[in-house]
């Protein structure tokens, strides 16, 4: 069973990058911020999955003198990290947005998609 979801894990990451590589190229060739997102976020979930992969095995060692409660409490920290990376990816296209549309107001030419 764990070969299958090694198996599975792996194929995900794969695809995953794939998509994202896909995102920023399509982006770039096509000059569309919301492939940009798609790409991004996109490359996002592999480091989840391998962090997430991670923790699955660092969560069943038994306690001891650093984590006396056991590792549990490492998975708080991998569910706050994702909307933590999601919340910073938007933030960094809404600063993006914003600064093309003071651009355009200001006479930039943007060229459309």
């Amino acid at each position: 069973m764990v070969n299958q979801d090694s198996r599975a894990l792996q194929f995900a990451v794969g695809v995953n990058l794939i998509m994202a590589v896909s995102g920023a190229i399509a982006s770039w060739l096509c000059n569309a911020q919301a492939l940009a997102l798609d790409g991004l976020v996109s490359g996002r979930n592999p480091l989840m999955i391998l962090a997430g992969g991670h923790l699955s095995t660092q969560v069943l060692r038994p306690p001891d003198r650093r984590f006396p409660f056991g590792y549990w409490a490492l998975e708080t920290l991998y569910i706050g990290s994702r909307p933590l990376m999601l919340l910073g990816i938007l933030l960094f296209v809404a600063i993006s947005s914003i600064a093309r549309i003071l651009a355009q107001r200001h006479g930039a030419s943007i060229t459309p998609p």
